[in-house]
């Protein structure tokens, strides 16, 4: 007879012939894709650059790391205000029109905001999803999202356990969850960084 395994834990089945497993088995298991994701070389470059950049990752440099996040969400957030308020104004007959529309406008910039601060916040969980493949021992260069980086990944991972590895996955994902509560992005970036294992 077969134990339950304790609360959370995960295992891992990677299967290239998936119609040779047996039924029993894909009745237990939760598929998951690892391709078909939309890139956006913006978000990766950005994130690429930022952690690449700090390789001795100690308290300091993770405020670094999160203070170049915040410049950049907050560079995007000027950018895209400023563009869509240029465009509105060209469109604009009068000051009137452009009071009336001020909601819409502030919900367009918000939007594509967003929209933008999502992707960013995506590239930096796949990179955390790259050093966790790189902790399980996955070879398949063609896996991985960041494969220009795939050294520097796997030195990363050589100092962190699957755990934290897993961890840094899921403050990733609670950092985009506080801000989408509009709790302070510098905050979120902050301690998300400083709890984060580099």
């Amino acid at each position: 007879m077969l134990e339950e395994p304790p609360q959370k834990t995960l295992f891992l089945l990677v299967a290239e012939e998936q119609d040779e497993l047996l039924p029993t088995i894909v009745s237990r298991c939760q598929k998951v894709k690892v391709g078909g994701l939309a890139r956006n070389e913006d978000a990766e470059t950005i994130v690429a650059t930022i952690i690449s950049q700090n390789p001795a990752a100690g308290y300091i440099e993770k405020m670094q790391m999160a203070e170049a996040f915040y410049q950049v969400l907050s560079d995007w957030k000027t950018e895209i205000g400023d563009r869509i308020k240029e465009e509105e104004a060209e469109q604009a007959e009068s000051e009137e029109y452009i009071r009336i529309n001020k909601e819409v406008l502030d919900a367009r910039i918000e939007a594509e905001y967003k929209d933008k601060r999502t992707n960013l916040m995506r590239a930096l969980a796949m990179w955390h999803r790259d050093i966790f493949f790189a902790i399980s021992g996955v070879l398949d260069t063609d896996l991985f999202y960041y494969q220009d980086f795939l050294s520097f990944i796997r030195n990363t991972a050589e100092n962190i356990g699957y755990q934290k590895a897993y961890q840094n996955i899921e403050l990733v994902e609670d950092m985009q969850y506080q801000m989408n509560l509009y709790i302070s992005e510098q905050s979120v970036l902050q301690r998300g960084f400083t709890d984060m294992s580099l």
